[in-house]
């Protein structure tokens, strides 16, 4: 058997594995909006692609290499948001096949995702209507396509090789979020508007030369080895005893050991701190936010804010929440049928975990605070985004408490695929993110822009101060279900 026959064979292995995994159990209604919501992101890309290939007529035709480091930092932000992770070599462990071949494998799988050929549908309708248009010829224009999708094929190993060094350390998701706040700084720091004009124009002048190509094809097969050798050490270290590490110190966290909800609380804290499937959620949800303070920040004229500021503000306080309450229950199904053994320590528990998710809200507001003090952004702009995020979009993601029925094992290094709950969590976490959104549009069409944020203050006060009774209401509904929780949990519970 030959090389290529013998990673033929393993890619065909590796896409049956995928097809034979349990697929999500969404509605038909959820499934026709997903395959719409695809469509339209496909329309969108290749309306963006034909205007920028019209702007390259005044421009010239590699344009599209002066947006090719926006794009890159939207295809990995979109990557991040959907959590798509490499596959992992233990199935492959067991065949007769090197390590390394089967690293590669592992790679070429991750290359051929469906995912990576979303962007021809921007690079194709740039070429046609562009370099194409202008009678730069065929060869020109799919020498253009061809480049842009090796700089993607780069990306997409970059975030590989991000998210295999961050099973080992959480503390490597801060430099995409370094990079990510660098660029966005060039390009939205006041006084300098034509920073990223100049970015721009460099990229377009020096993105298509020959010495660039190269540079992009030696980045790319250098990242494809650093890929390997560390798919390779992850292999052997879960194959090895090392998975059993030694038990590290914490605070003993003496402030909260004055009531039963003080301590779930510091359970809370010492879960998130010691488990990999918390810590990563409340991770994914502090890179986002970063990256939206930033850009509130740095938006032009953030003291006097429009509705396009407002929700840039609001949304600093949202993502953290969304990204750790959206598989509320999941890590502690594990053990609900401990929780179901007294009355009141799944109502201690509900309550604990609503505290620490505001106590997370303190994080942006400690961002923002600054600069309100010093008069960039209004003291009303920053109540109203962390009172929608403790009150309306609690509200909102703790109902997924009733719902949830899926356990997950609070050291998991990566969100299993068969999802039963996915459409009702998506579902969740577009309504979270919506909602401020649609509040905005209403108060400012009927009672003007002057109305917007205290209309955003009087929702999110009055859900916070009846935090109580509507957290008591989801705990009667979790009562009245155990026994559908618990089945669910006792199903997908890893033993």
């Amino acid at each position: 058997m030959t090389k290529a026959q013998l990673f033929m064979l393993l890619l065909n292995v590796a896409a049956k594995g995928s097809r034979r995994n349990p697929p999500d159990r969404r509605s038909g209604l959820l499934s026709a909006v997903w395959r719409a919501g695809v469509w339209l992101v496909w329309m969108w890309l290749a309306g963006l692609g034909f205007l920028a290939g019209r702007m390259s007529l005044a421009e010239g035709p590699t344009l599209i290499f002066g947006l090719m480091p926006y794009i890159m930092l939207f295809d990995f932000a979109m990557r991040f948001a959907l959590q798509q992770s490499p596959m992992r070599l233990r199935p492959f462990l067991l065949l007769p096949v090197r390590r390394r071949t089967a690293a590669a494998c592992c790679l070429l799988a991750a290359m051929r995702d469906k995912y990576n050929l979303t962007w021809v549908w921007l690079f194709v309708p740039y070429a046609i209507a562009g370099p194409a248009a202008s009678g730069h010829g065929f060869l020109f224009s799919a020498a253009i396509v061809l480049t842009c999708l090796l700089l993607m094929a780069a990306a997409n190993l970059l975030y590989i090789l991000v998210s295999s060094l961050a099973s080992l350390s959480s503390a490597w998701w801060w430099l995409p979020a370094a990079v990510c706040s660098a660029v966005f700084a060039v390009s939205l720091t006041q006084g300098s508007s034509t920073s990223a004009g100049t970015l721009i124009g460099l990229c377009s002048h020096y993105g298509f030369t020959p010495a660039a190509v190269a540079a992009y094809a030696v980045a790319a097969a250098g990242l494809w080895r650093l890929d390997t050798g560390l798919l390779l050490r992850l292999s052997l270290r879960d194959d090895s005893s090392a998975m059993k590490q030694p038990r590290r110190r914490t605070a003993a966290l003496s402030f909260a050991r004055q009531s039963l909800t003080a301590e779930y609380l510091r359970m809370e804290i010492l879960s998130t701190m010691r488990n990999r499937a918390p810590k990563r959620n409340l991770c994914h949800g502090l890179l986002l936010t970063a990256v939206f303070c930033a850009v509130t920040l740095l938006s032009p004229n953030p003291a006097e804010p429009d509705l396009a500021t407002a929700s840039w503000c609001v949304y600093c306080f949202l993502l953290l929440p969304t990204a750790s309450l959206t598989r509320i229950m999941e890590t502690e199904g594990n053990s609900f049928s401990l929780l179901m053994t007294h009355k009141d320590s799944l109502w201690q528990l509900l309550k604990a975990k609503y505290a620490f998710s505001c106590l997370t809200l303190l994080l942006p507001l400690a961002v923002l605070a600054p600069a309100a003090a010093t008069g960039r952004l209004p003291w009303a702009l920053i109540a109203a985004g962390l009172l929608t995020a403790s009150g309306t979009a609690h509200f909102i993601l703790f109902q997924l408490a009733a719902s949830n029925r899926q356990a997950v094992p609070a050291d998991a290094t990566a969100t299993p695929k068969d999802r039963h709950e996915a459409g009702r969590q998506l579902a969740a976490c577009m309504a979270v993110l919506a909602t401020p959104a649609l509040l905005l549009l209403i108060a400012d069409a009927t009672a003007g822009s002057d109305a917007t944020l205290p209309a955003l203050i009087a929702t999110g006060a009055l859900l916070t101060a009846t935090n109580r009774l509507w957290l008591r209401a989801i705990h009667r509904r979790m009562v009245r279900r155990k026994y559908y929780l618990a089945e669910g949990f006792s199903q997908t519970r890893q033993t």
